[in-house]
């Protein structure tokens, strides 16, 4: 039990450190950025998971691999002891690893109740904070970040460890599907209640989640063999041993195979592994030779009415603030009357686009945090942005300077030439 303890708790300190680690490497886009954590997340925990264990106690010396004499465990293959001890550690990890949504979010949801009560000092008045900076107290009093890079990495794990043991091991199969089960109902309640609002991505992390799964089925069917092939279990092979503390040798290496109960899955195998082969390293050339896989592209019609029909009437609201504001004050603005009229006379729409309708960076609102920005369609706007003079009538300044200086590159020279980024230059 310590030692599915701590491969749990290794992959916890993973998962930690691969976040940190590509967030520090950074990458072109978000999108691009969470790709690559997944990657990395995952291929940690597989092997922390599923591969770590079965090396550990591997003895590759009978099945002549190059190299095997690293290995010196105690078990030459898949045998009834193999899986009394290496087998029974794998099942127990992935059964704790089913229930740890329910310990994650337990722990997220403390720490949050407890920071907040600390923030006003043990009260149960909602009004009450220490906090001055706007940003800060949303952060505190909002959900957590969805971090959907690590659940697609759990996801990964699950199905790459199951896969890898469920011909040997059956039960990883019902396992896999629980764990399925309980991720799915815990993350329908906590994206709807904990979680801040997701932002919109775009396929990139879809597309890489189905081009690792891709990977799978060679796996199944190359570990099944070996599993299925086993002489001592299924042909009732033996050899002597010395004493008792010395470990049977098998006979099970690449020179004895033949033809037996797991030889289809073996064809089976090659066959995919060849296919995945050609179309990682010659897909070029068997696109050219008429060999598509797959690779035609899916036009997909939602039937979304047009633009203007299909935004949130507060993206409406959002877009109609913002350019009043810059056209009366500083003289310039994103998109001119006509547009702007049609979106102030927008009804609401029967089917809406998801996510950030424009590419503008302070409509996304995890750039807005970023940033400080309070938009212009936020009640009481002035009384929630605080500078350092006196002047209550210039506070808008200290959220309109981060508008314009990042469409500064748009504005007409003749206009951009008057701001002076001073203290009431507004005014």
């Amino acid at each position: 039990m310590a030692i599915t303890g701590i491969i749990v708790v290794m992959n916890i300190i993973l998962r930690t450190i691969s976040i940190k680690l590509v967030s520090w490497i950074g990458e072109d886009t978000h999108s691009q950025q969470l790709k690559s954590t997944t990657n990395a997340i995952f291929i940690a925990q597989f092997f922390n998971t599923g591969l770590l264990l079965l090396l550990v106690n591997a003895n590759f010396n009978e099945v002549g691999i190059p190299g095997g004499s690293v290995f010196k465990g105690a078990y030459y293959d898949y045998i009834p002891a193999w899986y009394a001890t290496v087998g029974y550690r794998l099942t127990q990890t992935m059964i704790i690893n089913s229930i740890m949504p329910f310990s994650e979010i337990g722990v997220g949801w403390t720490m949050k109740t407890l920071f907040r009560k600390m923030d006003r000092s043990w009260s149960d008045d909602d009004q009450k904070t220490k906090i001055s900076n706007l940003n800060r107290y949303i952060e505190l009093y909002s959900g957590p970040e969805y971090m959907i890079h690590f659940k697609y990495a759990g996801m990964l794990n699950v199905l790459y460890v199951t896969m890898m043991y469920g011909i040997g091991i059956p039960i990883m199969f019902p396992i896999a599907a629980f764990t399925y089960f309980i991720l799915y109902s815990v993350e329908r309640l906590t994206v709807c209640y904990f979680y801040q609002q997701p932002p919109a991505f775009d396929d990139k992390l879809t597309k890489n989640m189905i081009k690792l799964m891709r990977q799978v089925p060679v796996l199944y069917l190359t570990f099944g063999y070996w599993m299925l092939s086993n002489k001592q279990i299924f042909s009732g092979s033996y050899t002597f041993i010395k004493n008792t503390t010395e470990v049977m040798k098998t006979g099970h290496s690449f020179a004895t195979i033949s033809v037996d109960q797991a030889t289809p899955m073996m064809l089976m195998g090659a066959a995919i592994g060849i296919i995945i082969f050609f179309q990682i390293f010659f897909k070029k050339t068997l696109k050219e030779w008429g060999f598509n896989f797959g690779g035609a592209k899916i036009e997909v019609d939602e039937n979304l009415p047009i633009f203007y029909k299909a935004i949130k009437l507060s993206e409406c609201d959002w877009m109609v603030k913002e350019n009043e504001n810059l056209r009366e004050v500083y003289g310039f603005e994103m998109i001119n009357k006509k547009i702007q009229e049609i979106l102030d006379d927008t009804k609401a729409p029967k089917k809406t686009i998801s996510g950030v309708p424009y590419y503008i960076l302070l409509a996304n609102p995890r750039y807005a945090r970023d940033f400080s920005y309070i938009s212009c369609n936020v009640p009481n706007r002035p009384d929630l942005i605080k500078d350092d003079d006196d002047n209550e009538d210039n506070d808008n300044e200290q959220s309109d300077i981060v508008a314009i200086v990042l469409n500064l590159a748009y504005i007409h020279p003749n206009v951009a030439s008057k701001f002076k980024f001073v203290s009431g230059f507004s005014l």
